[in-house]
């Protein structure tokens, strides 16, 4: 399916004022599933995480011995989007852990948004990966489809993701 190109705007163009591809959503609703994936929500992986102040300054919160977890199965996670016939994003490691092969750490890349931010959730390209994020304006509606191949995230240099990571910290 091709995407509608009317009226509509690539969500991660909304990014081009920060210079990053990210996109920024809305406030989940109080009633909402919680807006941040703990590191409680990984009890299944039978590995221990290592300190991953090594990697980025130390910016990620939960961090593996990459060796260690090769072999292992870790949650699925899906973002669902506020609204009816709301569209969602199926995720796997690929999308929400990124692999740095100089210090073998592994590292959960979904941060918190921190109270009193006005905004919700930053989505960073890695999450985006693989689909087309097509938002037409007037409408007000987000529409996703499965975009062309893309390198895997967890390949990308961490200099693919430094400006997500710099742009955090200055914001927060």
């Amino acid at each position: 399916m091709a995407p509608r190109r009317s009226s509509a705007v690539a969500v991660t163009l909304v990014a081009w004022l920060l210079v990053l591809q990210v996109l920024v959503l809305s406030p989940a609703p109080a009633a909402a599933a919680p807006a941040r994936v703990s590191p409680g929500a990984f009890k299944q992986v039978r590995s221990e995480p290592v300190n991953g102040s090594a990697l980025a300054g130390g910016a990620f919160d939960l961090c593996y011995n990459a060796q260690s977890v090769a072999a292992l199965t870790f949650p699925k996670i899906k973002l669902v989007f506020d609204g009816g016939d709301a569209p969602a994003i199926e995720l796997t490691t690929v999308h929400y852990f990124y692999k740095d092969n100089v210090t073998g750490l592994q590292c959960l890349t979904m941060l918190p948004t921190p109270a009193g931010v006005p905004f919700g959730s930053v989505l960073g390209s890695m999450v985006q990966a693989g689909t087309n994020m097509i938002y037409d304006v007037g409408g007000e509606t987000l529409t996703l489809e499965e975009g062309t191949a893309a390198p895997a995230p967890s390949q990308v240099s961490l200099m693919a993701i430094a400006p997500l990571l710099l742009a955090w910290v200055l914001l927060f």
